[in-house]
């Protein structure tokens, strides 16, 4: 029988170390709290007094030309800025008062918060330049999307052209669409659906620049484009419209299956039977069964009796 041995020295001094090191934790905590609360006291003192007088201006926004901002609040320092705009920002998720939030963007603006957040979209310090992007899109305010698009949209940080594209997409920002899209290319799978998702969401507006964009080398950007046209609504009069059944026309024989399928959708939506022969193939002789089943829907969408008999081959 082995017999084992304990050295005592060695654990009474890993029980000291252990205690130094909780009650050091515990000591920082307390500190750190000691510390902060004053300026924490500060900060809560100064959001409910710019509650109390924002709540005030509110009452008269029926007539926002009857005063100013500046006359009712006044942002001091940077601590007075950050309690202020919690303030606008919380109202802005509050309210569904179109009206309302227009106002509270303008005050936004009156303060000088949207130039502050603007000024650190160029801080060295990655976490501002997030912090910023994603605050200015919460303001909604309209002066923001310039610097958005210009500064953020092509930050070296992924992260911070991602919250950017957020930003611009609560914004509804129209003229941004075209530098949005050249995202596709850089983001990967999950944040281009969300690229598209917001491109969907301009819906017509976004259209022309989908209908460029199909024409791009890469492959990405061609899917993603042909995708969120498959969602919108193309039943309105186009002057591309010719253009852009032509170039879908082509995409039928692309590379990606994906692309095939989705363009065979985008076909059938803009009622273009001219493309059915073409769609009819992709039914036909399509090796990938997800390109197939677009195809068929495709066609029934384009409501052609000439493609019965093909549509009853394909349910075996």
């Amino acid at each position: 029988m082995v017999e084992t041995y304990i050295d005592l020295n060695l654990v009474i001094w890993a029980i000291i170390f252990m205690s130094i090191v909780i009650f050091g934790m515990i000591a920082f905590i307390l500190l750190r709290r000691l510390i902060l609360w004053p300026f924490q006291y500060w900060c809560e003192t100064r959001r409910k007094v710019y509650t109390r007088v924002l709540a005030n201006i509110l009452k008269y926004h029926e007539r926002p030309n009857r005063f100013t901002s500046k006359r009712f609040l006044c942002a001091r320092n940077w601590m007075d800025m950050i309690s202020i705009e919690e303030i606008l920002i919380e109202k802005q998720n509050e309210t569904h008062n179109k009206h309302l939030k227009e106002m509270l963007a303008r005050i936004y603006e009156e303060l000088g918060l949207v130039k502050w957040r603007i000024g650190q979209l160029n801080s060295l310090n990655v976490w501002k330049r997030k912090v910023a992007a994603d605050l200015l899109g919460k303001s909604f305010c309209k002066k923001a999307i310039g610097a958005l698009t210009r500064i953020s949209l092509r930050d070296k940080d992924e992260d911070v052209r991602f919250i950017a594209l957020k930003s611009l997409g609560k914004l509804k920002a129209v003229e941004s669409i075209g530098n949005i899209i050249l995202l596709l290319k850089r983001f990967p799978y999950e944040r281009c659906a969300v690229v598209a998702d917001i491109l969907i969401n301009f819906g017509q507006d976004s259209l022309p620049y989908l209908c460029k964009a199909i024409n791009s080398q890469y492959k990405n950007t061609k899917f993603w484009c042909v995708r969120s046209i498959a969602e919108i609504d193309t039943n309105f009069d186009m002057p591309f419209r010719k253009e852009l059944i032509t170039r879908l026309s082509e995409l039928l024989s692309d590379d990606n299956e994906e692309t095939r399928g989705y363009s065979a959708i985008c076909l059938a939506n803009l009622q273009a039977t001219e493309a059915t022969d073409k769609i009819r193939g992709l039914l036909q002789k399509d090796e990938h069964p997800f390109v197939r089943s677009n195809a068929a829907i495709a066609l029934g969408k384009l409501m052609d009796p000439s493609v019965i008999d093909d549509l009853i081959k394909a349910l075996n």
